[in-house]
């Protein structure tokens, strides 16, 4: 069966990451070829980024960050394996975007989480919010503003312990009940079915011809992930199938956050680029505000205050009222509208940044045989 995946014998050792730069439409992208890609963006179109970050809290960073250095305002993000609990949800966000997240409530691991631009328009489809020991589920309907036609999304992770066939037939009857093929529609994730098998594989074949029968193909046609103990061992686990009849802008970023590369589509459709500013909240820290409440607290007459007080606690809750009333005049909250790309953690600073660059434009010089592993690994452990 040939569905335009890059074919090889297992049994020869063959660099797939050798040449970024080729003619298929699924390319392997760094930071700076990107900026290249970007410019084959039409004006209408949506940009998706998947990503098995393998914890949220642990990745999200440096993630966010890469993502941000690429210039570019990703429309839609979906991460699998976020390990995010529901104690935690408040910590799972990403400025700029609205969320919606799949976890597991009795156990660790697994979890899938969209991320949605702020001015995107869209509506969950509650009954495919689904979480159980074949599949992890999240799916949600996207309006075109210049159409009736809508796209309809899914983000999968498929715990690798299931039944590949049970998953299949249980998509399958997914994609038929919700009636996904009716529109525009993406189903990506992390998988855990190397699309490198359909030639030796049952389950892989059985897979493939199931989406296929739906009118799917594959965007992301090239290897995924390396297993870090065996460098020559590489997967196409990470999946995003469109039904979409324009042919997608796709590649995969060379980047070493988890042992999955981030995988990206960029598809035609009547949604126009927008690149709207993201409005943010923050206090005038300035200078002259903290000396202005430096004097307002010395020139305080606490003795008028604190007259009559009688207990200790009453003391301290006068003090913090006091404090409190003086710090919400001198540093009053405004309000200021910054580009998405500009979003960072405030403890990212210019010198972090660069080392995030550097270590993956040496991940992928490594990938291409050109760097030592070794320090590479030790660059990756220090940043």
């Amino acid at each position: 069966m040939n569905l335009g995946l890059e074919q090889r014998d297992p049994d020869i050792n063959i660099n797939i990451f050798q040449d970024e730069h080729d003619d298929d439409s699924c390319r392997y992208a760094s930071i700076d070829t990107f900026t290249e890609i970007q410019k084959e963006f039409s004006r209408n179109g949506l940009s998706i980024v998947c990503f098995n970050i393998r914890s949220f809290y642990s990745n999200s960073t440096e993630f966010l960050e890469y993502l941000s250095s690429t210039g570019h305002n990703y429309d839609i993000i979906i991460l699998t394996e976020t390990w995010i609990k529901e104690s935690t949800l408040v910590l799972s966000e990403i400025p700029g975007y609205f969320s919606v997240h799949n976890y597991r409530s009795n156990m660790i691991g697994g979890g899938v989480s969209l991320y949605i631009r702020e001015y995107i328009k869209f509506e969950c489809i509650d009954t495919l919010n689904i979480s159980n020991n074949l599949i992890e589920c999240l799916g949600i309907t996207i309006n075109y503003p210049s159409s009736d036609k809508k796209l309809k999304l899914l983000g999968i992770y498929r715990p690798p312990k299931g039944n590949k066939k049970d998953f299949t037939d249980l998509l399958q009857n997914l994609i038929t009940q919700h009636s996904i093929t009716g529109s525009d529609a993406i189903v990506a994730g992390d998988m855990n079915i190397d699309l490198l098998t359909v030639d030796r594989s049952d389950d892989t074949n059985y897979f493939i011809n199931a989406m296929n029968s739906n009118s799917f193909r594959p965007a992301i046609t090239k290897p995924t992930r390396t297993d870090k103990k065996n460098n020559d061992s590489k997967t196409i686990i990470d999946h995003m199938w469109i039904n979409i009849p324009e042919q997608p802008i796709s590649c995969i970023f060379l980047c070493n956050i988890t042992d999955h590369c981030p995988i990206f589509c960029r598809i035609n459709v009547p949604y126009a680029d927008n690149d709207k500013l993201v409005k943010i909240t923050f206090r005038d820290m300035s200078v002259r505000n903290k000396i202005l409440f430096q004097q307002k607290l010395q020139e305080k007459n606490w003795d008028s205050i604190l007259i009559n007080v009688r207990s200790s606690n009453d003391v301290i809750m006068k003090h913090l009222n006091t404090v409190n009333e003086h710090y919400q005049s001198c540093f009053p909250l405004k309000t200021k509208m910054i580009s998405a790309n500009r979003l960072s953690k405030p403890w990212v600073t210019s010198g972090l940044q660069k080392s995030i660059k550097t270590k993956h434009e040496l991940y992928r010089l490594k990938c291409n045989g050109n760097y030592d592993n070794e320090h590479c690994n030790r660059l990756a452990n220090l940043l």
